[in-house]
């Protein structure tokens, strides 16, 4: 009986230490986010634009509201993860060209950014471009995003004439 206790504590000692070998080996492999994706200014204007064109639907947590997906947290990192900066881009440019009517690719560009920013991105010093190809994942730190403050009137947008929302048909 006494062998047994022996060799069920040698057998715990042993799977405790292959545990905690596998957690410390894991957690090396964790990267931190990436600095310097984008630029804070960018993520400051990008701000701005999505405050004055998505937050309708996206709403102002990025949380996302009936088919409007969340743009910011665990749901999107998800879906976004693996794919790039770039992609990023281009699926926003299509949607925007759908819900809002056109916006330039430098607005879109700010709203990745701004969007990186929420998703615990850090900012440096190199522009974001429409054509960057940066794993999402790479950048972001997953963690949730942050509460917006309302803007300042010098950050407000002015606005463009009237705004006419077209609805996609499913």
């Amino acid at each position: 009986m006494a062998l047994s206790k022996t060799r069920s504590r040698i057998y715990f000692a042993l799977a405790l230490g292959a545990a905690l070998a596998l957690g410390a080996g894991a957690a090396a492999g964790q990267q931190p986010a990436r600095a310097g994706a984008y630029a804070a200014d960018q993520a400051n204007a990008g701000r701005a634009v999505y405050q004055a064109n998505c937050t309708a639907c996206h709403m102002s947590d990025l949380k996302g509201s009936n088919e409007a997906l969340p743009l910011a947290g665990g749901n999107f990192l998800g879906t976004w993860r693996k794919r790039t900066t770039a992609d990023c881009s281009i699926k926003f440019d299509q949607h925007a060209a759908r819900q809002i009517g056109s916006i330039g690719e430098t607005e879109i560009v700010t709203i990745v950014a701004f969007i990186l920013q929420s998703n615990g991105a850090p900012a440096g010093n190199q522009v974001l471009s429409a054509t960057s190809a940066l794993p999402i994942g790479d950048l972001t730190s997953g963690s949730r995003p942050r509460r917006l403050l309302p803007l300042t009137r010098a950050e407000r947008l002015p606005q463009r004439g009237p705004r006419v929302r077209l609805l996609a048909l499913r």
